[in-house]
């Protein structure tokens, strides 16, 4: 409970309204138990008093820590893959892994659709948002389709093509987790027509030849731009929320956000 802060603010209403009557019967006793145990001589009985303000204090201490400031774990969020997609101005449409979609949207997703920028296949928002047959396409990528996967599926989703989700809508970009080894399997073998731009320990960055190879082209990335090392680890274990990077905009994003445009490509008519 001290580590999740993601509910304090209704913990506190609900402590602030059913506690001080219980406190203050505490705060009673020990006074009492104090009393007593100064008249009698006997200090021992003031231990649980010292042991149960010291735990208050702690607990106290830990928890204000976690409210002032929310760390981001860089061992788990693609914190460097995101600077590296923003310090290059990378945009269109990505394939990102589900539990990291969010941030990604955060930090460089596209504001309005004139704006270069981020839009993601699939994120947090799930059945809310998305089919059932685009959730199929993004787990069977990422998961795969055997038996010992234990998830939901349509009965007629295709169980032999995990790699189908490449080929909606279109994408240009694929972010993807290493501990997820189907995933980063399936990239292996899509090598003719996907580069890859950045890895580190953590997450592989995909881009399409035609577009990140083409030295004629807008968007190419020249070789010695791309940054792949697979045992390079995070130079700092947390940074600070909301992690963003350096050379983003988010205030003005967030800002410039209109209603309606939020669709994720993966609805928008094929290319």
């Amino acid at each position: 409970a001290v580590t999740h802060n993601r509910h304090v603010p209704f913990f506190a209403i609900a402590v602030g309204f059913w506690m001080p009557q219980h406190w203050e019967s505490v705060a009673w006793r020990i006074s009492g138990a104090a009393q007593q145990a100064v008249r009698s001589g006997n200090y021992v009985d003031w231990f649980p008093t010292i042991s149960l303000g010291a735990t208050s204090a702690l607990l106290a201490l830990a928890l204000a820590q976690r409210v002032c400031e929310l760390p981001v774990d860089t061992r788990t969020y693609p914190v460097d893959a995101v600077d590296f997609i923003s310090k290059h101005k990378l945009h269109g449409r990505m394939i990102v892994t589900f539990n990291w979609a969010q941030y990604v949207l955060a930090a460089v997703g596209t504001p309005v659709e004139s704006n270069h920028g981020i839009s993601v296949q699939f994120d947090g928002r799930f059945r809310t948002c998305y089919p059932q047959e685009i959730i199929d396409e993004h787990f069977d990528f990422v998961l795969g389709t055997a038996p010992h996967v234990p998830r939901y599926r349509l009965a007629h989703s295709p169980t032999n093509d995990d790699a189908r989700i490449l080929r909606r809508g279109n994408p240009n970009l694929v972010l993807i987790s290493r501990r997820q080894s189907h995933s980063t399997t399936i990239m292996q073998q899509q090598r003719d027509d996907w580069a890859l731009l950045y890895e580190d320990s953590l997450c592989q960055l995909w881009g399409r030849r035609n577009i990140y190879d083409d030295q004629d082209g807008c968007d190419f990335l020249p070789h010695e731009q791309r940054l792949v090392t697979p045992n390079r680890q995070p130079s700092v274990d947390y940074i600070a929320w909301p992690a963003f990077p350096p050379t983003s905009e988010p205030h003005t994003r967030f800002a410039n956000r209109q209603p309606g445009l939020a669709t994720p490509y993966s609805e928008q008519p094929q290319l």
